[in-house]
């Protein structure tokens, strides 16, 4: 990662070996650094996003959500990032209509929490009531 200020390289990031294949068709890559610059979040618009920390480019925990039909649109630390906020889009097919349906939901993952329910989805935003997603 090159800093925009200086243009000097400041860190590499370490990767896993994927399957290419697996991530063609599924959208554009996002990314979000956290606000005290310590985290850096990176999804390839498939359904996994990877944290990874600043300092060392070290791998510290990728979620792989179970769905496979949802495609990552934005991402965003929140409260002291402590706290990552997902924005996907969900598709599905209506065979009333015979087309396909994409319903954006927002995601938030708790990321310092040890429970299952870590990671929640937030069905209705104009109630603010919060559903497990994981």
């Amino acid at each position: 990662m090159y800093n925009l200020r200086t243009s000097l390289l400041e860190n590499t990031f370490q990767k896993s070996e994927e399957n290419a294949a697996s991530f063609l068709g599924r959208g554009y890559s996002c990314y979000a650094i956290s606000k005290n610059e310590s985290l850096f979040a990176y999804c390839r618009g498939a359904n996994s996003i990877t944290i990874y920390l600043m300092e060392n480019g070290l791998e510290v925990t990728t979620k792989k959500f179970d769905e496979t039909n949802i495609q990552i649109l934005f991402l965003d630390f929140l409260k002291n990032d402590e706290k990552l906020l997902i924005v996907v889009e969900k598709e599905s097919y209506n065979e009333e209509n015979s087309e396909i349906v994409k319903t954006p939901t927002i995601v938030v993952w708790d990321l310092f929490s040890s429970s299952d329910n870590c990671i929640r989805r937030i069905n209705d935003t104009s109630s603010k009531s919060y559903y497990n997603y994981g």
